[in-house]
């Protein structure tokens, strides 16, 4: 396979040196591909993004995106490196003629023909499988070997759709404001939510849980609020008192009672705690201890049996 660089250009009269070093580049690939020795055809990487800061996607969020990176295992749990992706759209993506390259426009994989990622659901690009499946066993949506890794300093990720296209591209780092766990302490870059804008730092966490989660979602979607019926939401309020080591979790907007499930941390740890039967509307102290500055969740359980979550910050 030969790869070569392209780049959005403007019709014009003259051609540039880069743009016959490209077509040169197309007329070898295309001649080798003619004999035998290069069974697939020249595809060109776009080095240009579609944004100013170099990072950005052509499609919207509610497609295909980035979703979760691990470019510097632990020593003890070497799968190789790897970038997930996910379709957060409602409808299924061809991946066919799709690429994935990190910031040198030689690295190039090319997703095979008729990987169909479906709506809701996870593809993991490996750099080697083999080393992928070791520690991950259980994850068979996985595709590879894409025979390159990525920086532990930092690097840009790019996915381009048939076109040539960026769909989606990130620029990470393994330093503040990014989660540093990521980088060799045995968790990786996790999207906190596909929607969030992934070139931004703050939208990334370490994974839940060691090694990551590979072809299955990041976090139990504990984000928000949910609601039994738009019109009745459960409304909970939470009153951190660090001095006491205590959680008053209040609830309101529903009558009858109500199960307060668990307490767990951004990387679904679970907080030791007392379980407690709310009366509705009504509240509860709980004895959560010292907790670690961030973010923490709490469940619970409705009169209807509806999960709610919602979040806490930790002091």
């Amino acid at each position: 396979m030969f790869f070569g660089t392209a780049r959005r250009t403007t019709k014009n009269l003259q051609t540039t040196p880069a743009q016959r070093s490209t077509r040169f580049l197309k007329f070898i690939g295309r001649a080798l591909t003619v004999a035998g020795v290069c069974s697939l055809p020249y595809r060109p990487v776009s080095a240009t993004s579609p944004s100013d800061n170099g990072i950005g996607r052509t499609v919207p969020a509610d497609t295909v995106v980035i979703n979760e990176i691990n470019y510097n295992s632990r020593d003890d749990y070497e799968s190789g490196d790897w970038v997930e992706l996910y379709n957060a759209g409602t409808t299924d993506v061809d991946l066919t003629g799709w690429t994935y390259s990190d910031s040198d426009d030689t690295h190039i994989f090319a997703f095979p023909d008729g990987t169909i990622l479906a709506s809701g659901e996870y593809l993991v690009a490996a750099e080697e499988t083999a080393n992928f499946s070791a520690i991950h066993p259980g994850v068979s949506n996985v595709v590879g070997d894409a025979d390159f890794g990525l920086a532990g300093s930092g690097e840009l990720v790019r996915i381009f759709d048939a076109s040539g296209a960026i769909a989606d591209s990130l620029t990470y780092d393994d330093s503040a404001p990014w989660p540093e766990e990521a980088d060799g302490d045995g968790y990786t870059l996790a999207l906190t939510d596909p929607t969030c804008d992934n070139h931004l730092p703050e939208c990334w966490s370490a994974s839940a849980q060691m090694n990551g989660t590979p072809g299955a979602p990041n976090f139990p979607p504990v984000t928000a609020v949910e609601r039994e019926t738009p019109e009745t939401p459960l409304q909970i309020d939470i009153y951190p008192n660090p001095a006491a080591g205590q959680t008053t979790v209040s609830v309101s907007g529903a009558t009858g009672d109500a199960v307060l499930v668990e307490v767990f941390d951004v990387r679904g740890r679970q907080v030791p705690i007392s379980a407690a039967r709310l009366s509705l509307p009504g509240s509860a102290v709980l004895d959560t201890g010292e907790l670690a500055t961030g973010l923490y969740f709490v469940r619970i359980a409705s009169p209807r049996g509806t999960v709610h979550r919602a979040v806490m910050v930790g002091w």
